[in-house]
């Protein structure tokens, strides 16, 4: 971390950062109360700005190899932005068991009156599905193909259970 601060017009700052993040970690710490499991570490390259009424860190991020659960991410990367009334997740890419992944997270309404919103967007391409059942240990069950498709998914933060969306799945059979 290298920065400024402007004590003239406190607490006005800038600050860039570079690091390496240890993702099991940041989920003890973001999601201690959580069951799931992150695996890997990704660099984060970016800025943090405070200011008088809020904050932004934004920046990049990239991963040889990450995971979450049994799913294995290759090559992640992606951009983040975090303000006082949102957190987004955008321009993220990976490798996903022999295809390409898309993602796209966006918390909005954050610190408001009323309750934050959610939203998880993925777009895949030629997922091999072989790959995919084996690596989500589905017992008794592998499939074979390619998939491509689009999920949408959008809920009222802290009520994930009422959450709504949309989606399509196309599967091609193997040769």
């Amino acid at each position: 971390i290298a920065g400024d601060v402007d004590m003239g017009n406190w607490p006005e700052q800038t600050h860039r950062v570079a690091s390496v993040v240890q993702l099991p970690r940041m989920r003890e710490i973001f999601w201690a109360d959580r069951t799931f499991s992150l695996v890997g570490e990704s660099t984060f390259d970016g800025t943090f700005h405070l200011f008088k009424g809020g904050h932004e860190l934004a920046g990049t991020f990239a991963s040889t190899q990450a995971g979450l659960n049994t799913l294995r991410f290759d090559e992640l990367g992606g951009a983040l932005q975090w303000t006082s009334d949102r957190f987004v997740v955008s321009d993220t890419t990976a490798g996903f068991y022999g295809g390409r992944l898309d993602l796209r997270y966006d918390m909005s309404n954050l610190g408001k009156p009323t309750p934050g919103r959610a939203s998880f967007e993925t777009d895949y391409r030629g997922v091999e599905l072989t790959q995919l059942t084996e690596a989500l240990e589905f017992e008794g069950l592998r499939l074979a193909g390619q998939a491509a498709g689009r999920n949408v998914l959008n809920w009222e933060l802290g009520n994930f259970a009422d959450k709504n969306g949309e989606g399509a799945l196309t599967v091609s059979p193997p040769a």
